[in-house]
C-alpha cells in the first residue's frame, strides 16, 4: 500500500509524462522528489522507497529501445516484468529484485543493478593521447585510463564529456563528438558514452576531493603495445583505444 495516497496520483501522472518525453530528465526521481517536497525531504523515506520502486519499473523499459531479434528460424523473446522490490539504494547505484516470466512461463526472481550513465573521453596533443594515471578504490591500485566519469543530471553526455576532460586534465576542447555508446554490465541499463575532443586548450584541473590523477600524455604508436601488454584494463578506454586505432587505420 502506498503510505502516501494523496500525493502518489499527482506524482506519477506528472512522471509519466515526463518519462516518455525527457526519459533522461525523470530517471532519477531523488531530484524529482526534492524539486516538490525539499523541505520534508528528510521524512520522505517511505515515499522515495516507492518512487525509486515505480521509477524503475516506468523508466527501464523506455531507456531500452530493443525488440524482438530473430535467430534463424528462432524469435529471441522478451522477459515481462511483473513486481520489483528495491534491495539498495545510494547516490551510484540501486539494487532491484525483479520478479520476471520467462517465454517459457518460468517465473523467476532476477536481481537488476541501475548505475548513473558515464563518460569516457579520448583526445590527442602532438599524436599524443591524452590520458591519466587515477588511484582506483576499491581494487586501491593505480589505473592508466582516458578522463571518464558519470553524467550528471543537470548535463548531457556531451557537456559531461567536456567537464570531465577539463576537470581531470585541464584540458579544454573546442570541439567534441562521439563516437560509440556501449552498455558495460549485463545486469544493468548503464550507457557508457565515449567521445573524441580535439582543438585542446590547456587550463587548469579541478579534482573532487576522491581523485588522486596524474596527467600523463602517451604517444599513439605505443598504444596498441601497451593494449597488447595488458597495461590497461579500464574497459571503457579499452574499448575508446581499440575504436580509435581502427578509425585510423580505415582514414
Amino acid at each position: 500500500m502506498f503510505p502516501y495516497p494523496n500525493v502518489e496520483s499527482q506524482l506519477l501522472n506528472k512522471w509519466k509524462l515526463s518519462a516518455l518525453f525527457f526519459p533522461a530528465v525523470s530517471y532519477n526521481l531523488e531530484l524529482t522528489v526534492q524539486s516538490y517536497f525539499k523541505p520534508a525531504f528528510n521524512f520522505l523515506s517511505p515515499l522515495k522507497y516507492n518512487l525509486l520502486v515505480r521509477n524503475h519499473l516506468l523508466i527501464s523499459p523506455l531507456k531500452e529501445k530493443c525488440h524482438h531479434i530473430q535467430w534463424g528460424n528462432r524469435i529471441l523473446k522478451k522477459w515481462k516484468t511483473i513486481g520489483t522490490k528495491l534491495r539498495y539504494n545510494s547516490e551510484f547505484v540501486s539494487v532491484f529484485d525483479d520478479k520476471v516470466i520467462l517465454p517459457s512461463g518460468l517465473e523467476i526472481d532476477y536481481t537488476k543493478i541501475e548505475l548513473r550513465d558515464f563518460v569516457s573521453v579520448i583526445s590527442l596533443i602532438d599524436n599524443k593521447v591524452v590520458m591519466i594515471e587515477i588511484l582506483r578504490y576499491p581494487r586501491n591500485c593505480i589505473s592508466l585510463e582516458i578522463p571518464s566519469g558519470h553524467i550528471e543530471d543537470y548535463e548531457s553526455a556531451e557537456e559531461a564529456a567536456v567537464r570531465e576532460l577539463e576537470e581531470e586534465t585541464g584540458y579544454k576542447p573546442e570541439k567534441i563528438t562521439k563516437i560509440a555508446c556501449f552498455h558495460p554490465l549485463s545486469r544493468s541499463t548503464q550507457s557508457a558514452h565515449i567521445f573524441f575532443a580535439s582543438s585542446l586548450k590547456k587550463g587548469m584541473q579541478r579534482l573532487e576531493t576522491t581523485e588522486q590523477i596524474n596527467l600523463k600524455l602517451v604517444p599513439v604508436e605505443k598504444i596498441k603495445e601497451i593494449l597488447f601488454a595488458g597495461e590497461i584494463t579500464h574497459p571503457p578506454t579499452i574499448i575508446a583505444l581499440q575504436r580509435f586505432l581502427l578509425t585510423r587505420q580505415e582514414e
